[in-house]
């Protein structure tokens, strides 16, 4: 029993071998098909006489036939029956059998459509796409007993009409001609065809070649027309460019009398340049006939008195118009205050070229009949202060040949609820490295340069330091070294006052010698601190900073006070104080620090120089080419900011790059702004638009982004103020300013942000209910991070840097632990 089931294993593996064997043939399609193997589909293979009792049949599977797709292409015209055919056959033996009832599947214009094949095998598909080429994939899947197959098959479908895109100069003899022809491609002879332009319908006669044509006098500029075939109810559209005799027309702006003029170039009808043709110009009213030059070009002084106009060019029937903006030398905005409250009225004064005119340039105001002369400062502004009693005035603002009236309107001084005794007095604080570090190989003397001992040990690299400061009236040399220049000022062991538009200068042993306004400068062991000292000139008013590259070692410090710039600082790193390197490599190489410490560093560091790094960096110094002495720049500093009122505290740690930031951009004048909205009474619309004076005011990127965040602080306070308003009334509470209020808002090379300073924003609750007052601060405080994100959004556009807030770094504090 056992030898026969084994004989029957056999027998069934033998057969499922030689199925398998063939099955892979086919799928291959590299090998020939075996045709002394010739199954039928009756055929069986049985046990013999050696197996007792089984009945069973094992047969072979059937092996698939391939199979071929003919389609040939189609040339035909728009919808003229004609039909796309395929035949299906099998390709057994070179002998194509039709297949019938197959499902053939044809895809064309990127859609599919399903067929059965008839007894031919054939499938068709009436084609009614509109005129043009297409690809059409005929495709049979396959079957238990056929190999799937496919082809491809190019339809080309012949358009009925036929025209051109035209390009013309306006009013030309170029025309638009159309062709038209019926299913068969004849001409459509003296038949009425529909023409569809910018709106309006044309019916045209074709002549005996089928043609129609339409002229075309439309003004300049770009249009579709489409033309329709009665005959076949085909459709086609085609593009109609108009082209201006007048050219090289754009919009003008110009500062008031400068040379800039307008200009436009003339052509002929059949595009070339028409030189000594006639042009008319109307502007203002007023029409000028200009002769063009020998190139084509004519041109029009434009000496219009500032404003906006519309300036149109008129040349053989073609008329072109652009704007003119005419802007004044002198740049004002109306004025509202309060009684004898500090504000001046200003002018903003510049060439006709629009670059500032500096100090010197007199300007005269008119005012309540009374004429003042001014003088512009060194940033081309000249002031008066007005000191009317209240009421609403008109000032006339004179340079040279223009003049411009403003309004002024001065509120009588308890208007506003201010306190009388506020402290307005502010400090600004920017505390500056006095050395970087550097990383050596090994580190072993113990002094006042080592910050980490043993291997990879770190040193102080002491910064020789010059600071040029400037209070707006004199520039001051000081230094943190003996220098060779007798006019500096020695600040390692005292402290140097410089006050404000004063020529004088003080200097004492502690910082009591800061009377006034003004700079005050002192060094310690790690830092060099320059303190700003002055007082907010208005009940709302703008302190900003900005700090920029100037050279490869230094950068400037810029204070902008209400648009101005105050005075400056320019800290510049000459060199370095190289005693507590030189000391420890010449330790570490086995030298006499004594006799060696002046070598150069090839000897230092037995010319090893690659592992002295500066550590904040990780990259190698530079020497010179002697490689006597350190003369790579810094690329990376840490310096701390420090804003303060009698009742704000704003600290924050920049970072410093010398212009080697990926994202640093020169043309913006800053590696970073801070802007301090100082605001000492309730916020209103009025203030908001009386401080948005416009930044064409400001003549440099620094001032308008000082401008810009300012009164993006100054809106975050007005958004605050309602908030306020809201929660007061609806708790009956009332609230009043009675101390200062600050917000920041800072750019820098990889953020912006917003910050307030004190969240209860300087406001006094008044109410009965404790718990309520209680409740006003909290709502009011909670609502201030939302506030700020809404106000950040629109600037987050326009500088695509990432945001932050005063909530986001009080949360990144207190994930770090750094809130205790």
């Amino acid at each position: 029993m056992i030898r026969k089931i084994n004989l029957i294993s056999f027998i069934f593996l033998f057969i499922f071998l030689i199925g398998t064997v063939s099955a892979t043939t086919i799928e291959n399609e590299t090998q020939t098909i075996n045709n002394d193997l010739e199954i039928s589909d009756d055929e069986n293979i049985q046990a013999i006489d050696n197996i007792e009792t089984s009945n069973e049949i094992l047969s072979t599977p059937k092996a698939k036939t391939l199979t071929i797709i003919n389609s040939p292409p189609v040339e035909m015209y728009y919808k003229d029956g004609s039909k796309l055919i395929a035949t299906l056959t099998d390709n057994n033996n070179y002998m194509h059998h039709p297949i019938s009832n197959a499902k053939v599947i044809i895809n064309i214009n990127g859609v599919n459509y399903t067929k059965i094949t008839d007894s031919r095998g054939q499938v068709m598909l009436s084609l009614n796409l509109e005129s043009g080429e297409y690809m059409a994939k005929i495709i049979f899947e396959g079957c238990d007993f056929y190999h799937p197959s496919s082809s491809n098959s190019k339809v080309t479908i012949k358009p009925t009409i036929n025209g051109n895109d035209i390009v013309k100069y306006h009013k030309n003899d170029t025309q638009y001609y159309v062709e038209f022809s019926d299913k068969k491609g004849n001409p459509i002879i003296n038949c009425e065809i529909t023409l569809n332009i910018n709106g309006v319908f044309y019916k045209k006669i074709t002549n005996m070649a089928g043609i129609a044509k339409l002229n075309i006098n439309l003004d300049p500029g770009n249009y579709i027309i489409t033309s329709y075939n009665p005959k076949t109810n085909e459709q086609r559209s085609n593009n109609i460019t108009v082209l201006a005799t007048i050219s090289c027309n754009y919009d003008l702006v110009k500062y008031y009398k400068n040379k800039k003029t307008y200009s436009v170039y003339l052509h002929n009808l059949d595009g070339s340049y028409a030189k000594y043709s006639k042009v008319t110009f109307n502007i203002n009213g007023v029409f000028y006939t200009k002769t063009s030059d020998n190139t084509g070009y004519a041109f029009l002084n434009i000496n219009l008195n500032p404003g906006h106009y519309i300036i149109t060019a008129m040349y053989n029937s073609c008329f072109v118009s652009n704007k003119i903006l005419v802007k004044p030398t002198i740049q004002t905005n109306d004025l509202e205050m309060n009684f004898k409250d500090g504000s001046a009225f200003k002018t903003f004064v510049t060439t006709n070229e629009g670059k500032p005119v500096g100090a010197g340039e007199n300007v005269t105001f008119n005012i309540n009949g009374v004429f003042y002369t001014k003088t512009t400062n060194s940033n081309s502004i000249a002031s008066l202060n007005i000191n009317l009693n209240p009421g609403e005035y008109i000032i006339t603002t004179h340079y040279k040949n223009i003049q411009i009236g403003n309004k002024i309107i001065i509120h009588p001084a308890n208007s506003t609820v201010i306190s009388e005794n506020l402290n307005r007095d502010f400090t600004y604080e920017i505390a500056i490295p006095n050395y970087v570090n550097v990383t050596l190989p090994k580190v072993e003397a113990k002094n006042n340069y080592t910050v980490k001992l043993g291997e990879k040990g770190i040193v102080k690299l002491p910064k020789k330091q010059i600071f040029e400061i400037n209070n707006g009236l004199k520039n001051y040399i000081l230094s943190n070294y003996e220098t060779n220049d007798k006019t500096s000022i020695l600040i390692n062991d005292k402290y140097v006052f410089i006050p404000l538009g004063e020529n004088k200068i003080k200097t004492g042993k502690t910082a009591r010698i800061q009377k006034g306004n003004g700079i005050l400068i002192y060094s310690s062991e790690n830092y060099t601190y320059i303190q700003y000292y002055n007082s907010a000139e208005r009940d709302i008013s703008q302190f900003g900073v900005t700090i920029d590259k100037e050279g490869k070692m230094g950068e400037r410090i810029n204070y902008i006070e209400n648009g101005e710039i105050r005075a400056s600082v320019l800290f510049n790193t000459i060199g370095f104080d190289e005693y507590g390197i030189r000391y420890n490599l010449a330790l570490a190489n086995g030298l006499d620090p004594e006799t060696e410490l002046n070598s150069n560093y090839i000897i230092l560091t037995n010319n090893k120089i690659s592992p002295i790094k500066f550590t904040s960096t990780n990259k190698t110094i530079t020497l010179n080419t002697a490689r006597e002495k350190i003369i790579g720049y810094i690329t990376n500093e840490k310096i701390n900011t420090i804003f303060k009122t009698n009742n704000n505290l704003v600290e924050k740690t920049e970072t410093i790059t010398y212009g080697t930031h990926p994202k640093y951009n020169a043309n913006n004048n800053f590696e970073i702004v801070q802007s301090y909205a100082i605001i000492n009474s309730k916020i209103t619309p009025t203030d908001i638009e009386n401080l948005a004076f416009g930044l064409d005011y400001l003549t440099s990127y620094k001032l308008k982004y000082v401008q810009g965040m300012f009164l993006s602080g100054l809106n975050t306070a007005y958004l605050s103020d309602l908030n306020a308003d809201k929660y007061a009334e609806k708790l009956s509470l009332n609230w009043q300013r009675t101390k200062t209020a600050v917000v920041l808002g800072g750019i820098d090379n990889d953020k912006l942000y917003i910050h307030i300073a004190n969240p209860n924003m300087g406001m006094s609750v008044i109410g009965k209910n404790a718990t309520k007052i209680t409740e006003f601060n909290f709502i009011t405080s909670l609502l201030l991070s939302k506030i700020e994100q809404q106000v950040m959004i629109p600037i987050g556009i326009i500088y695509s840097n990432e945001m932050t807030s005063s909530f986001d770094e009080v949360m990144d504090a207190l994930l770090k632990s750094e809130v205790k």
